[in-house]
């Protein structure tokens, strides 16, 4: 249970002593907090992978990095320092691993750099294996439920694709999400996807929760709230008209995973070549808010700016996603408040029916207590009508 990150009690890794190590301490630091974060954004690899420290306390180790439950996997640390995790692997073998470090400048201007990695690992005594093939994420096979005795939600069965649960691995490190009105699921931190995918040859809507390490959770978008904290308090940056003037106000969650911060992105990776004709188109249809919202891209640099949603110049905007992709734009609020945005997702099926989903998302921004707010969901039961919902065209 200690290594859950990299395998299930019993199995076999390998834990070297060295391994690459973190460095910011060349960068300057001209106000407190700032920090520099480092991604593996994808990896050949013949295994698993994580890099890992002890606690404070000197007890079970923490990961920093790990890539059982899937890439990209972030970690940051504040600039002008130097960090040295351990590593460790679960088959010997050459790793290939594309890494990402981005640091935001005094001006709010995002650097970014990209390099690849490689690590081999080599039984004692003997060759490493031949290299890992090129393409495509590591090549273990999926997590396990785990054993009997161990902390685990287990799988429920859901026609409708609501809310159910995949194995977990055998601790967590961090608690499930707490609970707000009507028993909403309050996202706060952590790694999200609005995510497509077929239920019984239908495409649905939902929020694939990875907010607890090593629990995917599948959730109704209408029984969610997120929470842009206030930390994601900024000064917009030229080149954001489609959101405000330079010098304004922005609430941001960021394109890239930023720690302590709730970090949403699209997922097409549970639908397969054939089962739709294209990719799915998602709508946003409408929003209601104290202020302007907007999701968008950025160049390498962030000096180039790409709106994928933008409600100030009026809806619907409209973006399309292939099949098997995962992505994360920015999202950017002008005002703190509660907004609630309707998104559509949309597909063609192979025999030409086209399928869609419709479902509102809450949305706490800034100083808003997001234990206090209605989901979707919940207003749609309060007024008595349905909100959302499933229509086939």
């Amino acid at each position: 249970g200690s290594f859950w990150f990299l395998g299930d009690d019993g199995s076999t890794a390998y834990l070297p002593e060295g391994g690459p190590a973190f460095s910011t301490a060349e960068l300057p630091v001209t106000a407190a907090g700032e920090r520099t974060q480092f991604m593996v954004t994808r990896a050949a690899a013949p295994g698993d992978f994580a890099a890992y420290s002890r606690n404070a306390e000197g007890g079970f180790p923490e990961a920093d990095l790990s890539s059982r439950w899937g890439l990209p996997s972030a970690s940051s640390q504040p600039n002008g320092t130097q960090r040295q995790p351990r590593w460790g692997f679960t088959a010997a073998g050459s790793y290939r691993l594309t890494m990402e470090a981005s640091v935001e400048l005094p001006s709010a201007e995002r650097q970014i750099d990209t390099e690849t990695v490689t690590v081999e690992v080599v039984r004692d005594g003997g060759a490493s294996p031949e290299p890992a093939p090129t393409s495509g994420a590591t090549t273990s096979p999926p997590p396990t439920p785990a054993p009997s005795g161990t902390v685990a939600p287990s799988a429920t069965a859901s026609p409708t694709g609501t809310t159910t649960v995949e194995p977990a691995p055998t601790t967590t490190t961090n608690p499930p999400p707490r609970t707000g009105v009507g028993g909403a699921a309050v996202l706060t931190e952590g790694h999200i996807d609005l995510a497509a995918r077929l239920v019984d040859g239908r495409l649905r809507f939902r929020i694939h929760d990875g907010t607890v390490p090593g629990v995917k959770v599948w959730r109704d978008p209408e029984q969610v709230v997120l929470h842009v904290k206030p930390e994601g308090l900024r000064r917009l940056p030229a080149g954001l008209d489609f959101l405000g003037a330079p010098g304004e106000t922005e609430w941001r969650l960021a394109g890239t995973h930023q720690e302590g911060m709730l970090w949403p992105g699209w997922s097409t990776e549970t639908l397969k070549p054939g089962d739709i004709t294209g990719g799915v188109t998602v709508t946003a249809t409408a929003v209601s808010g104290p202020g302007h919202l907007a999701l968008y891209d950025c160049d390498l640099f962030c000096r180039t700016y790409t709106a994928e949603f933008a409600d100030r110049d009026g809806l619907p905007d409209s973006i399309e996603k292939p099949v098997n992709t995962h992505a994360h734009p920015s999202w950017g609020f002008t005002r703190e408040g509660v907004y609630r945005l309707t998104l559509r997702m949309s597909a063609t099926l192979p025999s030409g029916e086209v399928t869609s989903d419709t479902a509102t998302l809450a949305i706490a921004v800034g100083n808003v207590d997001p234990y206090g707010v209605a989901p979707a969901g919940e207003r749609a039961v309060l007024a008595g009508h349905s909100m959302g919902g499933m229509t086939i065209m």
